[in-house]
């Protein structure tokens, strides 16, 4: 593994939608990301940071709200997985939604994404505001 020289205290990681999108089985998707914590943490004594339960929020098309909708069940595993290896995995989805809906309200030009699926500046600044919030940093 290309991590064990390193020796990273944490690896913080999320996912997209192309595990769904590519129809890979759930359970095949859990056995990958389960070895994957398992070596990291093995070798390198590697603890994990999952960043995800990312929802569908305003100004997204519905293929796209589909695309988010569709991965959830990945999401949920990776959170798990990451929980079980002795990571963390704050639950910012929620939270992330509702500030996406008072920012969108505001104006349709506050929209958290660069392309309907990736978050731009202003997503990003907001979901690491609340994953240091959810880690009691502030």
């Amino acid at each position: 593994m290309t991590i064990k020289p390193h020796r990273p205290a944490w690896i913080i990681f999320t996912l997209g939608t192309n595990d769904s999108a590519r129809q890979i089985p759930l359970a095949t998707f859990e056995s990958e990301l389960a070895r994957y914590l398992s070596t990291a943490a093995r070798d390198a004594g590697t603890r994990f940071l999952y960043v995800g339960g990312f929802q569908p929020m305003p100004g997204l098309d519905s293929e796209n709200i589909s695309a988010i909708s569709r991965s959830l069940p990945y999401s949920k595993s990776a959170a798990r997985l990451a929980r079980e290896s002795g990571g963390l995995a704050p639950e910012i989805g929620e939270a992330l939604r509702l500030k996406a809906e008072q920012h969108y309200a505001a104006s349709p030009f506050h929209t958290y994404y660069a392309d309907g699926l990736h978050f731009n500046a202003l997503g990003n600044h907001v979901i690491a505001g609340l994953v240091l919030e959810a880690l009691g940093v502030f």
